[in-house]
């Protein structure tokens, strides 16, 4: 079952960072997978793992691109991709602790923050790495 299906009005103009924005709602996809068949606490740790290596893998090439095309709100994007690892850190420490509900809560920030991020932050240097 698909939560997130990717949509071509998602896309930034990039074939590489919407490839990688893809891979992101995939990591989406598989957690909400397992939730829904009652194993989200049981891959939880694996899934942290891997959104935290490749969003920060992703971050880098996505801010490399938009050094390169000029883009003048980097600053400020950087510090939005660095709250995004402090929310996932939060996450894991709630985790750690024994929230119940913390699988529950992190697939909704998840979706929330990767679909409004794509079609709010990162459509906004899309103009630039385009002209590029």
């Amino acid at each position: 079952m698909i939560f997130f299906e990717w949509s071509e009005d998602y896309s930034v103009g990039d074939d590489e960072i919407d490839s990688q924005h893809k891979n992101l709602l995939g990591f989406l996809n598989k957690y909400y997978n397992a939730m829904n068949k009652g194993r989200g606490k049981n891959i939880m740790d694996a899934i942290f793992a891997e959104m935290k290596a490749y969003a920060l893998y992703h971050f880098q090439s996505e801010e490399q691109r938009m050094e390169e095309a000029g883009y003048p709100d980097l600053d400020k994007h950087k510090k939005i991709h660095a709250a995004f690892v402090g929310k996932i850190l939060e996450f894991e420490k709630k985790r750690d602790e024994g929230d119940l509900l913390v699988s529950v809560n992190l697939a909704k920030f998840l979706n929330s923050w990767l679909i409004e991020h794509i079609r709010g932050e990162d459509k906004k240097y899309s103009p630039y790495l385009t002209a590029k």
